[in-house]
């Protein structure tokens, strides 16, 4: 079942988004590309227009797991959620949404934006303010979160009702770019070198 994302911000409440298209030389060249990647999930959801995929794996690379690698290199906690927020996911979008000239983003965070302002969702397990704490009161005047009013049951209840095929999917808890065990991905990517304890 293909679902229509306007339909689904109506729902919402939320319906001034702006809707742009591209034309895309294969459609389904671009739907096996997403699947390999995947964003299967993505694919059962959309329908084939109106959408874009933007990819920006370079910008995440160079701004999020580079900077997770040196962090820990260099002894500071690693803080990758935060930054990705800030840096990737609502700065690249709000790139796109200006070069396109759309009106606002809407996100899936558990939030809640009044007046250029963050506050804390209603449902207090899912909330995510701390992972948009960095974004400044202008980029969340143009941020729209649909979530904000309901919780993650109900966003359940909500996607079953319109035939999302991810209305069970498991909730993520990690971090998203890291797909084997923690330790196993550091060893794998940070070279272990030894030194005197001091202290």
């Amino acid at each position: 079942m293909k679902i229509n994302f306007k339909k689904i911000m109506e729902i919402y409440g939320n319906n001034s988004i702006y809707s742009f298209k591209e034309n895309i030389d294969d459609v389904q060249e671009n739907i096996n590309y997403l699947i390999k990647l995947g964003f299967k999930d993505v694919y059962d959801i959309v329908e084939l227009y109106p959408y874009m995929f933007l990819m920006c794996e370079d910008i995440f690379k160079e701004k999020v797991i580079d900077k997770f690698l040196n962090d820990y290199k260099s002894g500071i906690t690693p803080n990758p959620c935060v930054i990705c927020n800030k840096n990737v996911k609502l700065r690249f979008l709000l790139d796109e949404m200006y070069r396109f000239n759309a009106d606002y983003i809407a996100t899936g965070h558990y939030a809640k934006i009044k007046d250029g302002r963050l506050y804390k969702s209603i449902d207090k397990n899912k909330d995510q303010t701390y992972f948009l704490s960095q974004i400044t009161k202008e980029e969340l005047n143009k941020i729209l979160l649909p979530l904000e009013g309901i919780d993650k049951e109900e966003v359940r209840k909500i996607a079953k009702e319109i035939g999302l095929t991810n209305a069970d999917k498991k909730d993520s808890t990690d971090v998203c770019f890291i797909n084997k065990k923690f330790s196993e991905y550091i060893s794998t990517n940070i070279k272990s070198t030894p030194g005197n304890i001091i202290n």
